[in-house]
């Protein structure tokens, strides 16, 4: 019996075939998107190669076929209509059938969810850095493609490895390229991710051909895993610069100023200050020191919150839409992590006798002191929810996310009720910690009162 990602792959190949006859029988080309070409032509390449763990290709041109509309006018512009109607779905299928392994890593590093557009001329930067490094890995394919044929002692396993690379890395390449030239606003979560996936891809072939140099032959193993190597990091570096980027312009009401306040202020007076004496205390440059250590808190800010965003939009169970609210939530949330470890830093200052020089370094001990209570109290709950239980056997496993989930959600409720609180007090500096304590004895006795009403 065929198994679902193979019944959805044939599903879409026939899919393909009725739309190329309904698009044949369409009298007048002029009423077809040049574009609407474009994709079935890359879709026919993706579809080709596509298999259960191949699902970012398949959803980023659903994405693009899903921004096209097609008019009304013939009976065989209908058809057209129909047969797209009915690729889309089959495309939904292949999407639906496959599985996401071997992409959490790329969506981890990222952390950007399908649905990030921006329009192409705000990422310009970023954009022709990832046209460079597409341009320079292309002719490094070609020219291992030509290698492999002319190479009459290779094996079926040679021949498989480099035909996978080829066929899989030129997929992506073709998607991209279709995005980026004829998209706008540009969907960056695909690019980037399909960037930062073609990356990996070219990274595990480099890693298999080295690992299995006695088993390949030795151009493969020496050379074109060096000729691939330089373009590996020019890609995953044009894919994070994209992904940051894009993630500021898709958000412009957002204010690092207004969320932060004066402590991004100090945080970035004391990162410069950093810099300059790291480079010798040089006069005369203070505005430069500045505007780098603003870049690079403001870069680490913007990384944090994609990453809080990302996973509450996974917690929430993927939804589409509602990237601002994702992203204002994450932003705050981050905020208040931060307002937690400097009131901690500030405590540990104090104790020590207010040392100079050493912010940074009580910020991390800050950070390390509120991630130990963070384990200590999920190991509390998690042992609680076992002896509720019966104390069962195995699932710790589950038993510790169970915890964890629920830690984060008691966590996210005492800080909305900490903030409030912090607010009507006039925003003291230095009481953050009491108002988290008055929120979290507050939460507690909701919960104990709704426990005795239910």
């Amino acid at each position: 019996m065929m198994d679902d990602a193979a019944a959805a792959k044939a599903h879409a190949q026939a899919a393909l075939v009725r739309w190329r006859e309904a698009r044949r029988a369409v009298r007048d080309a002029t009423t077809v998107p040049t574009r609407l070409d474009k994709i079935i032509a890359v879709t026919e390449r993706t579809i080709a190669v596509t298999n259960q763990d191949v699902v970012t290709e398949v959803e980023a041109l659903l994405l693009e076929l899903s921004t096209l509309s097609l008019p009304v006018a013939a009976s065989a512009d209908n058809d057209l209509q129909r047969a797209t109607a009915v690729l889309v779905d089959s495309l939904g299928r292949c999407a639906r059938a496959g599985t996401r392994a071997g992409f959490a890593a790329t969506e981890d590093k990222l952390y950007v969810p399908p649905g990030i557009r921006v329009p192409a001329e705000r990422i310009a930067e970023p954009l022709e850095a990832l046209g460079v490094a597409l341009a320079g890995v292309e002719p490094v394919l070609e020219k291992i493609g030509k290698a492999q044929g002319a190479d009459a002692s290779s094996n079926d396993k040679q021949n498989a490895l480099v035909e996978n690379l080829l066929e899989r890395a030129a997929v992506k390449i073709d998607i991209i390229m279709l995005k980026i030239s004829t998209a706008d606003p540009l969907d960056v979560s695909g690019v980037a991710t399909l960037a930062q996936q073609l990356a990996t891809l070219l990274e595990s072939f480099v890693t298999t051909v080295t690992e299995a140099a006695d088993r390949v032959s030795p151009w493969l193993s020496e050379e074109a895993g060096a000729s691939v190597k330089p373009t590996i990091a020019a890609i995953s570096s044009a894919a994070s610069r994209l992904a940051s980027q894009a993630s500021a312009e898709a958000f412009p009401h957002f204010s690092f100023d207004r969320t932060w306040g004066s402590d991004l202020k100090q945080r970035i007076r004391e990162r410069a200050y950093r810099l300059w004496e790291e480079e010798g205390c040089p006069e005369g440059r203070s505005d430069e020191y500045w505007a780098r250590a603003m870049a690079e808190i403001h870069d680490e800010l913007n990384h944090r919150i994609r990453e809080r965003a990302y996973q509450l939009w996974e917690e929430e169970g993927r939804p589409e839409g509602d990237s601002d609210e994702l992203w204002a939530r994450a932003a705050e949330q981050v905020a208040d992590q931060d307002r937690r470890i400097r009131e901690r830093a500030y405590q540990i200052w104090l104790e020590e006798g207010c040392p100079e020089g050493r912010s940074e370094e009580l910020w991390a001990k800050a950070e390390a002191d509120i991630n130990v209570d963070l384990n200590r109290r999920i190991h509390e709950r998690a042992y609680r929810l076992w002896q509720e239980q019966g104390r069962p056997e195995g699932g710790s496993d589950a038993l510790w996310a169970r915890a964890a989930n629920q830690m984060a959600d008691q966590d996210r409720r005492t800080s909305e009720r900490a903030y409030q609180i912090w607010l009507k007090q006039g925003r003291p500096r230095g009481r953050w910690n009491e108002c988290w304590e008055i929120a979290a004895q507050e939460i507690e006795a909701d919960d104990a009162r709704q426990t005795l009403i239910e």
